[in-house]
């Protein structure tokens, strides 16, 4: 899959600083053009990194779905299969091409993509507890703990890639030298 997100990098009139919008009201700003496109670069991998795993736990969850597909009801059975269909039509979204100013939605649609897998997930974990499949259950609330951590993480290290912008363009100045004490006993 080719990384193309398009994020667009732009000014603020106020300030001048330099901005990206990253939906829901959420814009991070900066000082320089450059560290925004370091920023857009760790923004790009992380978006990556997340969409591969969440396509593994969604694979783990279609295999579960082909293992049960005979004993689910009609509804279930329609319900379950939406969702897997419904992720891969999401996940190519991640990575559209929108018009200038609505790159966003590449975000929203990532963010959707972690609701629909945690959605299968959930469907099947009730639908293991209804009949008493303990294995699957238990495979289930791993894969549910797994979504759960890398939709932390993902959030986290949004806003996380900007910090470590900054703390890379930190001098540090040497106080004092410590000396080496070689003639402990």
């Amino acid at each position: 899959m080719k990384n193309n997100l398009q994020v667009e990098i732009s000014q603020c009139n106020q300030t001048g600083k330099y901005r990206i919008h990253l939906g829901n009201k959420e814009w991070i700003y900066f000082e320089n053009k450059t560290a925004a496109k370091k920023y857009v670069y760790g923004l790009k991998k992380l978006v990556k990194d997340c969409l591969y795993m969440l396509s593994s736990v969604q694979s783990e969850l279609y295999k579960n779905y082909q293992n049960i597909w005979i004993s689910l009801s009609g509804f279930d059975n329609r319900r379950m299969n939406d969702r897997l269909v419904y992720f891969d039509d999401r996940k190519t979204y991640v990575f559209s091409g929108f018009s200038k100013g609505n790159a966003v939605f590449a975000l929203q649609n990532l963010e959707r993509c972690f609701v629909i897998v945690e959605e299968t997930a959930m469907s099947q974990r009730d639908w293991a507890q209804k009949n008493k499949e303990t294995s699957l259950k238990n495979s289930i609330y791993a894969q549910l703990r797994l979504i759960d951590t890398v939709f932390k993480d993902f959030e986290k290290e949004k806003l996380n890639l900007e910090i470590s912008l900054k703390a890379r363009n930190k001098k540090f100045q040497i106080v004092q030298r410590l000396k080496p004490n070689y003639n402990v006993s």
